[in-house]
């Protein structure tokens, strides 16, 4: 009798922990999962603190069209701007809707029917085109760092992609994209190890306008840590 009692007890301790078991297996594995997730999502966060945009373009653009400082206006007025405003509003070349070549033969031939501009030279002339093919490409969500005096480095993300705005073309600064200032720095503090002398020399770089792309990970690195 107590052989059967004991047995009884013993299938019921076991139907009991054979249905227990699969619910505390799957308690634990769900709440370590959602651990992990959470844990995933946090590095994710860390690495990517400003939530830029992984198919973000970055460009160094010079704070002087017009061969004077205007990194001031730009913060005050949310824009960054390059010159030579009297070839007029090129909007309708936004957004790569025309070939590259289409655009740099405009600008071209509006540059040499302008008397203000007589003077550009033939390479210039090239450069000036490839500098609005680069412009006009900028679109919403890129980054666009900007140095000014001392090794300052003012850094900011698009809101608005080019546009032209005639009241501004007495300060050149007519042919704009709209930004908001996300962090500045200065070029001397970043740490040597991490980041290259060849990327500071890009950064510091007094051409107008320089795309980046070559520089994704210093400048995803440098966005984090400033």
């Amino acid at each position: 009798m107590e052989n059967i009692i004991e047995g009884t007890i013993a299938n019921i301790l076991s139907t009991v922990l054979i249905g227990i078991f699969p619910l505390f297996f799957l308690y634990f594995s769900e709440r370590s999962f959602k651990d992990f997730i959470l844990e995933f999502k946090n590095e994710r966060s860390k690495k990517n603190k400003r939530n830029i945009s992984s198919d973000a373009s970055f460009y160094k653009i010079g704070d002087s069209p017009g061969n004077e400082h205007h990194i001031a206006d730009f913060k005050a007025k949310n824009i960054v701007s390059i010159g030579w405003p009297l070839l007029g509003d090129l909007s309708k070349f936004r957004y790569n809707l025309y070939p590259s070549n289409i655009l740099r033969d405009e600008v071209k031939k509006r540059i040499n029917n302008i008397p203000e501009y007589a003077n550009v030279s033939v390479t210039t002339l090239g450069q000036i085109a490839g500098y609005f093919d680069r412009f006009l490409s900028i679109k919403k969500g890129d980054i666009v760092c900007v140095p000014s005096t001392n090794g300052n480095l003012s850094i900011f993300i698009v809101t608005e992609p080019y546009h032209f705005i005639n009241e501004l073309t007495k300060q050149n600064m007519a042919h704009a994209i709209g930004v908001k200032i996300i962090t500045e720095l200065n070029i001397h503090a970043l740490n040597p190890i991490s980041y290259s002398p060849k990327f500071k020399r890009v950064l510091q770089n007094r051409l107008t306008i320089i795309s980046l792309e070559n520089y994704d990970e210093q400048m995803r690195r440098m966005l984090n840590e400033f």
